[in-house]
């Protein structure tokens, strides 16, 4: 076998495992799916379903598309802070087919190209710079989510579950892990990329450049912006943990605050960990178990998990594909 062709089948190998790993990342999420719909009784999970109330659902979902504000306000404002135009629905058509491809594709592929649908409105001066604040914007919700897994489970564990103990746990532990990661990024303590870029000798010196405006952006982000950036994020997911206590009342399950926090929080880390495409099957793993620790049955468990997901494919999918569509028909604006 000559060299060009051990590089070929290289080549086809590498080609034929990647989608093969996405398969069988997919296979194995179906199957966890199906293991808990089985455990709970195919049936009652049947029956359950059957009886939803769809005002309660559509209520939940119009709450839970109700987050795209606060979301684009939060984009228009990285955006603005990076010197480009004030422009709402701009950020509002970037983020609708950034989340929708992030439903869609695996390992958040909406975040990965959010850059590129930018560069459809502006004259990106940045990439880098971009991706730093998408990474800004992530680790804010990271925090976020992990004030309401921590506090909706320490209340749930503790039976403490009014919404005022919910409520001050969740500001306490968001608050506290914002105001760390913020410090640090001030003092500009997080890791020098571009200095040890620098330091490998095969790595070429081009790539310098771009990785200073990324760490320049996720190093040491304003702390108004960070502010502002915070409560927006605060907001959001707020208007998700109030979808999922209104899916509580389509299926007839008394869900509180608490509880809803924890499983909105666990669901959403398991989204971003590349495991299975969308968090397919980890994300419903937990959120069920997290749901009859809570309390709940478990065939109403099951049915709120599959509800909540449909949020996201049912949803938050064909928005950002009619945005998309729309945008392709009307034409996109000058750049500017």
């Amino acid at each position: 076998m000559t060299s060009e062709d051990a590089g070929s089948t290289g080549e086809r190998s590498l080609v034929e495992r990647i989608p093969l790993r996405r398969l069988g990342g997919l296979a194995v999420g179906v199957g966890l799916v199906t293991i808990l719909v089985v455990v709970a009784d195919p049936g009652a999970v049947a029956r359950e379903l059957a009886t939803t109330q769809i005002r309660w659902y559509l209520l939940g979902g119009a709450c839970f598309l109700g987050g795209y504000l606060p979301a684009t306000l939060r984009w228009n404002h990285l955006q603005r802070t990076a010197g480009y135009p004030s422009d709402n629905m701009v950020a509002f058509e970037v983020l609708a087919v950034s989340y929708a491809l992030n439903q869609l594709l695996p390992v958040n592929a909406g975040d990965v190209t959010r850059t590129a649908l930018v560069d459809r409105y502006y004259e990106v001066r940045s990439h880098s710079e971009l991706a730093g604040l998408v990474v800004v914007e992530r680790a804010v919700d990271l925090c976020v989510v992990l004030g309401l897994l921590g506090a909706g489970s320490i209340a749930v564990a503790s039976e403490l579950v009014p919404v005022k103990t919910f409520a001050t746990g969740a500001v306490l532990i968001g608050g506290l892990a914002v105001a760390l990661a913020g410090l640090r990024w001030r003092a500009g303590t997080g890791p020098d990329f571009a200095g040890w870029l620098e330091s490998v000798e095969w790595v070429p010196s081009a790539v310098a450049g771009p990785v200073d405006e990324f760490t320049a952006a996720v190093g040491r982000p304003p702390v108004r912006m960070l502010g502002v950036v915070s409560i927006l994020g605060v907001v959001r997911w707020l208007f998700v943990v109030v979808g999922f206590l209104l899916l509580g009342r389509a299926v007839g399950t008394s869900v509180g605050p608490a509880l809803a926090g924890a499983l909105v929080g666990g669901m959403s880390l398991t989204s971003v960990l590349p495991l299975t495409p969308g968090g397919v099957g980890p994300g419903e793993t937990i959120g069920v178990s997290v749901l009859v620790v809570g309390g709940v049955d478990e065939p109403a468990a099951v049915v709120l998990v599959f509800l909540q997901r449909s949020f996201g494919l049912l949803w938050m999918a064909p928005l950002g594909v009619l945005v998309y569509l729309v945008r392709a028909v009307s034409g996109h604006p000058d750049r500017r």
